[in-house]
């Protein structure tokens, strides 16, 4: 069997024994629930920011006037809708912060998740060991800095997906080249790029910064597990976009078909970073890994248990009392054989 149908079916056998189903299932769950304290935030925002411009906000309520009518037979219904914008708007600041507050404390939360989630695949076991689970308040700390530095790595990496799908064809036509295919398709590809090199450092600082420090695989491996995971999620993102507009062109299907394809896709990503996990944490050691590798002496502190650091003092003071005793006593012979 060739080395890598071998890494391919060991990662598969880590993903189902570890449960991975499950726990993509789980973050899927999460991260919906999670979606609905970052919309509140999302409005208040937006209300602090049509706050002052009163032609925005009657455009806006214009648009969605159109909408509704388009959609409900009751004529009360695009007044009602009127109104709640009109509620939402005077009720911004509070909305912004209640919105920010809960979205932080659930984001921890989901971190926090995601981070058990990978780790259960990581770990050369499938039992946690309690001795070397880190601190309650360090491990909030931990998880809040992945936050911030995932959403905002999340946010540019859909801003330039985004750009890649919609803004090419004003780039051309403004350039005055959309006669030149080779160019065209250059101003495709490239923000698509320029996203996938997000996405890999994204992943690889999730990959680096979620395992325990005993338990972190070579740079090398990493990197590969990274640039795999950007490029599928890449093409996820771009599955995405396609889906929403394709259920756009139906005002029903527009409402109920976006959250089903959000939801499927976000459980494809949690399953993708998964098996990502599993294929590093499966993955056999080479001599090439030994140079970039973290072996510091710091990591062999942690993989040290703890009930051993009282007992190391003790074994060595035996150690050294058994062998002064036996060169007293060789000592004591060898007078008495003079004697």
């Amino acid at each position: 069997m060739k080395p890598w149908i071998a890494h391919l079916i060991r990662m598969i056998e880590r993903f189902n024994d570890r449960l991975g189903s499950q726990f993509a299932a789980a973050i899927t769950y999460f991260s919906f629930l999670a979606l609905i304290p970052i919309l509140l935030a999302a409005f208040g925002i937006a209300g602090l920011v049509l706050a002052g411009q009163p032609s925005v906000i009657e455009d806006l309520k214009a648009e969605v006037t159109k909408l509704i009518s388009t959609t409900a037979s009751e004529g009360g219904t695009a007044a009602q809708v009127s109104s709640i914008i009109d509620g939402a708007i005077s009720s911004r600041t509070a909305a912004a912060w209640l919105g920010i507050a809960v979205a932080l404390f659930t984001g921890i939360g989901w971190m926090g998740n995601l981070k058990q989630a990978v780790r259960a695949q990581w770990r050369p076991t499938w039992e946690q060991d309690e001795k070397l689970v880190e601190n309650f308040f360090l491990g909030l700390v931990k998880d809040l800095v992945a936050l911030v530095v995932l959403g905002t790595g999340i946010l540019l990496s859909v801003v330039l997906t985004t750009v890649s799908s919609s803004a090419t064809g004003l780039i051309t036509s403004w350039l005055g080249v959309d006669d030149v295919g080779w160019l065209n398709a250059g101003l495709r590809i490239a923000p698509i790029a320029v996203a996938i090199v997000a996405d890999t450092l994204i992943f690889y600082f999730l990959y680096r910064f979620l395992p325990l420090a005993h338990n972190r695989a070579p740079k090398r491996k990493l990197w590969r597990g990274a640039i795999f995971a950007a490029v599928f999620f890449e093409l996820l993102k771009l599955l995405l976009v396609f889906l929403v507009s394709l259920f756009s062109k139906s005002a029903t299907a527009a409402v109920f078909g976006s959250v089903i394809v959000l939801l499927i896709v976000i459980n494809l990503v949690a399953r993708m970073m998964l098996m990502v996990a599993a294929w590093i944490a499966t993955s056999e050691p080479n001599d090439d890994d030994a140079e970039s590798a973290d072996r510091g002496p710091d990591v062999a502190i942690l993989v040290q248990p703890r009930g051993l650091e009282g007992a190391l003092p003790v074994v060595a003071a035996a150690v050294g009392a058994a062998g002064v005793g036996a060169g007293a006593g060789w000592w004591a012979r060898k007078l008495g054989s003079k004697g």
